[in-house]
């Protein structure tokens, strides 16, 4: 159960860095482990989007 808490909790910052990435433009005012989390989503994006290149 606490797991899943947590779970929801990163969703839920990675949201909120997405929402935030969106509004700053990436003018550099995001924290090292923000900016970490970023190129996750971003890594992720590419997978997608490699995935989609495929099919």
């Amino acid at each position: 159960m606490a797991k899943k808490i947590v779970k929801d909790l990163n969703t839920r910052q990675l949201n909120k860095l997405k929402h935030r990435l969106n509004r700053a433009g990436k003018s550099g005012r995001l924290k090292r482990h923000q900016v970490k989390a970023v190129q996750k989503i971003q890594d992720k994006r590419r997978a997608k989007q490699q995935g989609k290149m495929y099919e």
